[in-house]
């Protein structure tokens, strides 16, 4: 079990060294709950600087990815994903606060999506899959990983299930192309 505690908790260092900051939080969060005292060594941790630097990268991965959508006209993905890196950011960790400029924040529009699905039924013809190789959910901006379930557009975006059904209601169209998503069976 020692061994195991130690391989994990290298993996997650290697994984922050490489900024792979949510599957090395993953591998530290296992190594802690497979330390116990017994094992005669320290519990697994992350050091304040790691911690620091975690927080720092998730927050400039957020700004970047923004701006990053915001170049390829995404608007609402950019807008996004520049919350979520204002949610991570406080002033203790010694960056800047993540925001678009004057002149970025002139460019974000607000889309016209319409009005979203009036029923759930619609929802089953979705075409859903496992996700088989890494990618970002546009909508939430967290991994979707091998395993889960993702939705497929006719665009050809992707989207895990939760996130594109609840939007699907409130917008029919995706939300990074904006085109019509389903046509409503109510």
């Amino acid at each position: 079990m020692m061994d195991e505690v130690k391989r994990l908790e290298d993996h997650a260092r290697r994984c922050l060294r490489m900024q792979l900051f949510d599957p090395g939080c993953d591998a530290m969060r296992e190594a802690q709950e497979l330390w116990n005292p017994a094992l005669g060594v320290a519990k697994p941790a992350f050091s304040s600087d790691e911690l620091r630097q975690i927080e720092v990268g998730k927050v400039q991965t957020l700004e970047n990815l923004a701006r990053l959508f915001l170049r390829n006209q995404f608007f609402d993905a950019a807008q996004n994903a520049m919350e979520r890196a204002q949610v991570h950011w406080s002033i203790g960790i010694g960056i800047p606060r993540p925001g678009f400029s004057t002149n970025e924040q002139s460019r974000i529009q607000t889309p016209s999506f319409g009005e979203g699905l009036k029923s759930r039924k619609a929802l089953d013809r979705l075409e859903r899959r496992v996700v088989i190789s890494m990618d970002n959910c546009a909508i939430c901006i967290d991994i979707m990983a091998p395993g889960q379930m993702e939705v497929l557009g006719e665009c050809g975006h992707r989207f895990h299930e939760s996130c594109i059904c609840e939007w699907l209601m409130q917008r029919n169209a995706c939300p990074l192309c904006r085109n019509p998503w389903l046509q409503d069976l109510a």
